[in-house]
């Protein structure tokens, strides 16, 4: 009798990893000797763990780099109608969801907070979903739309797309990305932004 379902465990404890993420097929032999063989999947190890092998004993100095360049904001240039303000971002995914057989989520849902230098309207709160889409010659192209609010009566939606160009130390992603902000009910009081950061997910709740 077949079985649809299988399962296997693999001690990894004695091997030593380069890479976040590692890259396996599964073969089965049939008694004539014939191989049949899946497609490429991916493991994608713990961070704590990716951090052991990577630097061995004591890994306190790259988890502080890897915190530190987990939470520095991104750089952003906002365009309003003829003037141009520079403004800090950070965006934090909270929530991902995977399917199986890439380097990156299916998409995330994720917080985010911008502050504009000289501007009257300068704090903005963000929540909204990226949806990304794994390619060859890059990283990714993620779309997103995002809600915003100064919790100050401008309120407004955001489309974007992002633009993962390749990987920092098989854990953060350097992106760019542009956005077009509007408030719905006053269409005149639109802004555009384009921003450079650095995306990672290992801080998130997966699914």
């Amino acid at each position: 009798e077949y079985l649809t379902d299988h399962s296997a465990e693999i001690d990894f404890s004695n091997y030593k990893f380069s890479k976040k993420f590692i890259p396996y097929k599964i073969i089965l032999e049939k008694t004539n000797g014939d191989k049949v063989e899946s497609e490429t999947f991916e493991l994608i190890l713990p961070y704590e763990k990716f951090i052991e092998t990577k630097e061995g004993d004591n890994p306190i100095s790259t988890i502080l780099v890897g915190m530190i360049l987990y939470f520095i904001p991104s750089p952003n240039f906002v365009f309003v109608e003829k003037e141009n303000y520079f403004s800090l971002t950070k965006e934090l995914p909270i929530i991902t969801f995977y399917s199986s057989g890439y380097n990156y989520p299916m998409g995330n849902i994720s917080l985010e907070y911008t502050h504009i230098y000289e501007e009257s309207i300068n704090n903005f709160l963000r929540l909204g979903y990226k949806h990304i889409i794994p390619l060859d010659y890059i990283e990714y192209v993620s779309p997103g739309i995002t809600g915003f609010t100064d919790f100050n009566g401008f309120n407004g939606i955001g489309g974007e797309v992002s633009v993962g160009l390749f990987t920092i130390y098989d854990v953060f992603t350097l992106y760019s990305r542009y956005r077009y902000n509007v408030k719905p009910s006053q269409t005149e009081n639109y802004f555009h932004e384009i921003s450079i950061g650095l995306y990672s997910h290992f801080f998130t709740i997966d699914f």
